[in-house]
């Protein structure tokens, strides 16, 4: 196991997507414990779902409640984002997008119609090429409304496949490169009827998946999609646990939304799963919506519902050259704030918060490393 070195940074600069017409970038100070705005940046309709290039110096951006874009950005020395190229997703409502690891691909879900594409990024490292084939998931499930189509809602890497959570249709795609350039469909991990798979996280032969529809969280088994012969290759259900807190507010309309795993580092060994409740209804806990915190070993185990303070945390982030912070962004109210992880990452302190201009509407997060 390779742990990050001992902490040494004090400012961090992260940018942050949202339902509005910018995207920000906030400055925290630990020492001092201040989170401010340092840049608001022009970034067409809704540039919810940010995603940094590994070395930080592009950031790409869906246009979601759209007939659906994608935008690429270089970023400047003030954490501020420049337009650089912009290209049709090639569907309606992109909720995700994925930089694979290589830097040389950015790969889009497109979650109204149900369509999976890949970009390559040019030598520059920041421009779109010309895109590859769709693949057009089909499928549905048995809630009127929300999975009478497709819904794919995030797109992941892990090893040589690429993994989608369909809320749609009650499943995770696991995708292969085809010959064309774009994806096909290679397997599915199939979730239960109704529960709405919207993220996931891969680890140590296992896939956790965070459903928005019955707000849950399973735990799956994921063996190899070439698995040696007389190998179990059917995925299988391991665990499963509600995301809600025990206390509601009278009316409550929930909808889960991010799942974090946090990084092995030298202060903080044990990695944890952090799973946002988001409370849609018309009356507000005074506490804020919660984060779920899940110990992973020996077993899946909920071990903290920490109240952020925040109305609808959809963007949330781990950050911290050990993973020690975690930044939230509340979509109802609330603003931004930073925690701390303590306890080992079993719980939170607060250290940071900003609700002035910026904070309005954030959606996703990333860490300019």
């Amino acid at each position: 196991m390779v742990y990050i070195s001992a902490r040494a940074l004090t400012n961090y600069t992260i940018i942050a997507g949202s339902y509005t017409s910018t995207i920000s970038t906030f400055l925290f100070d630990a020492a001092a414990g201040t989170l401010s705005l340092g840049a608001t940046s022009d970034a067409g309709t809704n540039p919810s779902w940010i995603q940094l290039s590994p070395d930080s110096k592009a950031l790409f951006a869906t246009q979601e409640n759209t007939d659906g874009a994608i935008i690429s950005f270089s970023v400047q020395p003030d954490g501020s984002v420049k337009q650089v190229s912009k290209a049709s997703s090639g569907g309606a409502d992109p909720a995700n997008l994925l930089v694979l690891s290589s830097g040389k691909e950015v790969v889009i879900a497109d979650y109204s119609s149900g369509g999976v594409l890949a970009f390559p990024i040019e030598a520059d490292g920041v421009t779109l090429g010309d895109p590859s084939p769709t693949l057009q998931l089909e499928g549905s499930g048995p809630v009127p409304g929300r999975q009478d189509v497709p819904h794919p809602h995030q797109v992941i890497e892990h090893g040589d496949e690429l993994l989608v959570p369909d809320l749609g249709s009650d499943k995770v795609w696991r995708l292969t490169k085809a010959a064309s350039g774009g994806y096909e469909i290679a397997g599915s991990v199939d979730q239960g009827p109704g529960s709405g798979p919207r993220h996931a996280v891969p680890l140590d032969g296992n896939l956790y998946v965070l459903h928005e529809l019955d707000n849950s969280l399973s735990q799956y088994t994921l063996p190899p999609l070439k698995a040696p012969a007389g190998c179990k290759v059917t995925p299988s259900l391991v665990a499963n646990f509600t995301i809600l807190p025990d206390e509601q507010p009278a009316g409550a309309v929930w909808g889960a939304g991010e799942l974090l795993l946090s990084p092995v580092s030298a202060s903080f060994p044990d990695q944890y799963l952090y799973a946002s409740n988001r409370n849609v209804g018309t009356e507000i806990d005074p506490r804020g919506d919660s984060l779920a915190i899940f110990a992973i070993k020996p077993e899946l185990k909920l071990v903290k519902q920490f109240f952020l303070g925040l109305n609808q945390p959809r963007g949330v982030q781990i950050f911290g050259e050990e993973g020690q912070y975690i930044i939230a962004g509340g979509l109802g109210s609330g603003g931004v704030k930073v925690f701390e992880r303590v306890d080992g990452g079993a719980d939170l302190k607060e250290v940071a918060s900003y609700t002035g201009t910026g904070s309005e509407k954030i959606v996703s997060f990333d860490w300019v490393d």
